[in-house]
């Protein structure tokens, strides 16, 4: 032990303790700042080798040695003040635009698609039109809804929807009244169609002007004795047909179904004058409805033919038939379950029945 003292005053390390300077904890390395590295510190005696310490001397090394340096720790470092980020900056949000801005904008739509419009129409119509000559028809006679007050009417009440048959009142027409295809029932209630009569005009044919309007003779003091603007037509299916021997057919042809029968009908505000004046047309009525009915040409019968008495439900009905019932001249004054009484002239036998059951209600 001796010679490790003498060792060790002569500044010579012991051999079997190697000392070594302490190792002190590193510092935290706080953010954004550089780390500074110590001073390096004095090499510390190294004892020599082989020289091996006791237990009180161990307890002595603790303290400095002679001569030992032991460096400082550096004093932290200075971190500057960190300055707080600055708030971001706020977002604008644009103005709602007003309701005034809007019904601009949609002013400004409004004037462009007028005038892409005005444009369009003047290219169609802007332009000089080449003239186009149309034929002259034929005045044709259409079937269309009425238009006409169901109160001049007042059959309506009894047959139900009123059509319109469009009659011109000038130019030419045909022989009888065409309305082949009028589309009229087989059933008993629904058999006969209630048709007003205009011109092109919308206006109501009254009982005269029509008679006039087909060349029709008539007494002239009968429209004195009816009601002149209370008239219309009635078509009535036909299905009873006869053939030149008087034999009834069984299975008639397509074109005889689809004519239905014509007849008149007006208000009869005075019944003993009207029978008076028909009794006094009786004698040319077959040869005044020749062309309007075609009696002649579809059976050749002598039209200075009497009529002769007839009664249906106890209703009197003059008549006379060309040559059989189905072709004929049938008239009657119906007093009907309206309490009016009505001047009917059919076409045919089955056609006056029907109207009178209609008429009486059955």
């Amino acid at each position: 032990m001796e010679s490790d003292i003498k060792s060790a005053q002569s500044g010579q390390a012991p051999k079997s303790i190697e000392l070594k300077p302490p190792v002190l904890p590193p510092e935290p390395v706080k953010p954004a700042v550089p780390a500074l590295s110590p001073k390096p510190a004095a090499p510390a005696a190294t004892p020599s080798a082989g020289v091996k310490l006791g237990e009180g001397e161990a307890e002595k090394r603790t303290a400095s040695l002679p001569g030992q340096i032991i460096p400082k720790p550096a004093p932290p470092p200075t971190v500057p003040p960190i300055k707080p980020a600055s708030p971001p900056a706020s977002v604008t949000i644009p103005p709602k635009l007003s309701i005034f801005a809007n019904k601009k904008i949609l002013a400004g739509l409004a004037i462009v698609a007028l005038a892409a419009l005005g444009g369009i129409l003047y290219f169609y119509l802007g332009r000089e039109e080449t003239e186009v000559i149309q034929p002259t028809l034929t005045p044709s006679i259409s079937l269309t809804p009425s238009s006409v007050p169901i109160s001049k009417l007042s059959l309506s009440n009894l047959l139900g929807e009123i059509k319109n048959i469009s009659i011109p009142t000038t130019g030419e027409l045909f022989e009888s009244l065409d309305i082949i295809g009028v589309n009229v029932s087989n059933s008993a209630q629904n058999k006969n169609i209630l048709v007003a009569l205009v011109d092109e005009t919308k206006n109501n044919y009254k009982f005269s002007n029509f008679l006039e309007r087909f060349s029709i003779s008539f007494p002239i003091n009968l429209t004195s004795s009816v009601d002149n603007d209370d008239f219309a037509l009635i078509l009535t299916k036909q299905t009873e047909f006869f053939d030149e021997s008087g034999k009834m057919i069984a299975s008639p042809s397509a074109e005889m179904l689809i004519t239905p029968k014509i007849a008149l009908a007006v208000r009869v505000v005075d019944s003993t004058e009207a029978k008076t004046q028909l009794n006094l047309w009786e004698d040319t009525m077959a040869q005044d409805f020749d062309d309007f009915y075609g009696l002649e040409g579809v059976n050749p019968y002598p039209l200075d033919v009497r009529l002769s008495d007839s009664f249906y439900r106890g209703v009197k009905i003059r008549y006379a038939n060309f040559s059989y019932a189905n072709q004929a001249i049938d008239y009657a004054i119906i007093t009907a379950k309206n309490g009016n009484d009505y001047l009917i002239i059919a076409n045919s036998r089955e056609q006056v029945y029907s109207i009178i059951d209609k008429l009486l209600g059955f």
